[in-house]
């Protein structure tokens, strides 16, 4: 969202009525994080007694209602305002209980969840350094989607056919020795899968399954028969993989990182170690904890043992994934010691402390396993 976002900082600069109204909301979940901290008791506006947990998520849905109100009806958050009514319309055509989605459900998604607008640099950062600039393709993939502002379930599986012909199409490209064409190809049609996305209902998963094919595809074609460079094509897929954040290609790149020679991998950690440094100066808390993730998948593939330690530390308790997948990477290579240190550097704080912990207690007695069931 990052074009949108830079026309409401400055529309907020101009705006104190606005700012201070937002502000003063975002007081009260201040407040209600502190009473919860001390266990006190919470109370709503109208002084009923709640559970200070629901006093939370009642300030941050006032919060959110609010901004989604004042925020709606100005011109850069249009697209927004279009997709949300278009699915409103779909869903909740009568209200309880007719429609198929609780009030609730559809709330917290039309809050949360509705991604809209798009993060150019994200989507097509290095695109005017590829052999091939996906551009067209991706202009052209995006036309069959343009057609209504949001897609039902129903209509998902025509999309994923839609989809799916695309790749094909790639496929047959570099069988005939066209890789920059095809790698082009497939570049656009992730970002235009991405944009589709935001105004789709994916629920039975066809569309990422569509997605999963020609993300595939696209990481399997050799990068020295498309001519593309190295600090072009890996960071791209960096970035792309730090905002992709609908799980398109959530455990579609373990083992992807393995096969790096180490000045790839060099390159990867150095680019999301950039990364990293400048989404938490720009308070991006979300997208920095994904390039930090991506960092310890560069790191424990590549078995650089020599940062597993301090890469623990920096982590901490947040996830426990990451923290065990240093930890297994080194219990394989039969470095107890260090995957020891690995829990030791990271149950410091988090929300995974206490599972972390277990695990922990464990391998200091001689049990380990990464499944978090054992």
């Amino acid at each position: 969202m990052g074009q949108i976002s830079a026309k409401f900082i400055k529309r907020l600069g101009r705006s104190r009525k606005l700012t201070g109204e937002l502000r003063r909301e975002a007081g009260s979940i201040r407040a209600a994080l502190d009473v919860l901290k001390q266990g006190a008791t919470a109370r709503s506006r109208l002084g009923e007694t709640l559970d200070p947990l629901h006093g939370v998520y009642v300030a941050v849905q006032n919060l959110s209602s609010v901004f989604a109100e004042r925020v709606s009806v100005l011109p850069e958050f249009d697209p927004y305002y279009r997709v949300a009514l278009d699915a409103e319309e779909t869903y909740m055509p009568g209200g309880p209980p007719m429609s198929p989605l609780p009030g609730s459900y559809f709330t917290a998604w039309a809050f949360y969840d509705l991604r809209f607008g798009p993060d150019d640099h994200a989507l097509r950062g290095y695109w005017d350094r590829f052999p091939v600039s996906p551009e067209p393709f991706a202009r052209e993939i995006g036309s069959h989607f343009r057609s209504k502002n949001f897609y039902s379930e129903r209509a998902s599986f025509g999309l994923s056919r839609t989809l799916d012909r695309y790749v094909a199409q790639a496929e047959a490209l570099q069988k005939s020795g066209e890789s920059a064409e095809a790698q082009a190809l497939l570049r656009g049609w992730m970002t235009a899968v991405v944009e589709l996305m935001g105004h789709a209902d994916d629920s039975c998963g066809s569309i990422g399954m569509s997605f999963g094919d020609g993300f595939g595809a696209y990481l399997k074609i050799p990068l020295d028969r498309t001519g593309i460079a190295e600090d072009v094509f890996f960071p791209d897929l960096l970035d792309f993989l730090i905002w992709e954040d609908y799980g398109l290609t959530d455990d579609r790149i373990e083992g992807d990182f393995k096969g790096l020679t180490p000045a790839q991998a060099d390159l990867c950690i150095g680019h999301l170690r950039q990364r990293i440094e400048e989404l938490r100066a720009d308070e991006l808390e979300y997208q920095s904890e994904e390039a930090l993730t991506l960092l310890g998948k560069v790191v424990a593939e590549q078995e650089r043992f020599d940062i597993f330690e301090d890469l623990a530390r920096e982590m901490g308790a947040r996830e426990w994934q990451r923290i065990i997948r240093l930890a297994d990477r080194a219990m394989k290579k039969r470095k107890k010691p260090l995957a020891l240190k690995v829990f030791e550097a990271a149950t410091t704080e988090g929300w995974h402390l206490d599972f972390l912990a277990r695990k922990y207690e464990k391998l200091k007695e001689g049990e380990w396993s990464p499944d978090p069931r054992k």
